[in-house]
């Protein structure tokens, strides 16, 4: 019997659009060392393993050797968007509808012939 994990087929997960030391932000100096750095990621959701939609842009602080993710505060974020644009949701998180959209093209074209 095959098991399939109802975590493989569809969820929400991220992706790095941005990463940012923070003396780029002023929270340290350029000449001190720092274990962490803040990322923008993009949330989306996935289905068959395939980005479907993105949902939102996610700030996060993240530490050298650490794979948590620690929430920015509302502060930090404003910071953030003052010294940086937000970058836009990349063309491959629509990946499945356009997928889908260039089949029915395809498909329409190939009935024409």
């Amino acid at each position: 019997m095959i098991i399939i994990d109802p975590d493989s087929i569809f969820g929400w997960s991220s992706f790095l659009l941005l990463k940012i030391l923070p003396h780029k932000l002023g929270w340290a100096q350029p000449d001190e060392k720092v274990d962490y750095h803040v990322e923008i990621r993009q949330k989306y959701f996935y289905l068959l393993g395939i980005p479907f939609y993105p949902t939102q842009k996610w700030y996060v602080i993240r530490k050298k050797g650490d794979n948590s993710y620690y929430q920015t505060t509302p502060e930090q974020i404003a910071t953030i968007n003052q010294h940086f644009t937000t970058p836009k949701a990349p063309w491959y998180s629509y990946a499945l509808p356009i997928s889908i959209t260039l089949l029915i093209i395809s498909g329409i074209m190939s009935m024409g012939k």
